[in-house]
C-alpha cells in the first residue's frame, strides 16, 4: 500500500440532488492502494459537501495533488428515491481510481 495522501474534492461542474448515503463500493484497485482510514478521509470530504449544499452533482472528483484523482459516482438521486421508481440494489455508489472509468 502507498503511503497515506492528502485528499482534495476538486468544484462541482453541476449542482444535483445525489446524496451519496447508499452503499459504498470500492473498486478493488483502489481497496488495494488505499488505508482504510484515506477511504474514510474521502468519504468524510463527500459527505461534508451533501450536507452543506443539500446534494450534491452525481460525480464528485478528488485530487492529492500528485496528479492521482478519485471519481466518487452516486447512481440514485433524491428525485429517483422519492418516485420509488428503482430497485434498491440500485441505491449505491462507488469509489474508483479515475483511469479505471
Amino acid at each position: 500500500m502507498n503511503q497515506k495522501r492528502q485528499w482534495r474534492l476538486l468544484p462541482q461542474e453541476c449542482a444535483g440532488s445525489y446524496e451519496f448515503n447508499g452503499t459504498l463500493y470500492v473498486t478493488k484497485a483502489l481497496f488495494e492502494d488505499l488505508e482504510p482510514e484515506e477511504i474514510g478521509q474521502i468519504v468524510g470530504l463527500i459527505q461534508a459537501r451533501v450536507a452543506e449544499q443539500g446534494g450534491a452533482d452525481y460525480l464528485q472528483v478528488l485530487e492529492d495533488g500528485q496528479r492521482n484523482r478519485i471519481f466518487a459516482i452516486d447512481q440514485i438521486s433524491r428525485e429517483m428515491k422519492a418516485s420509488g421508481d428503482y430497485r434498491p440494489e440500485d441505491n449505491h455508489w462507488t469509489l474508483l481510481w479515475a483511469w479505471e472509468y
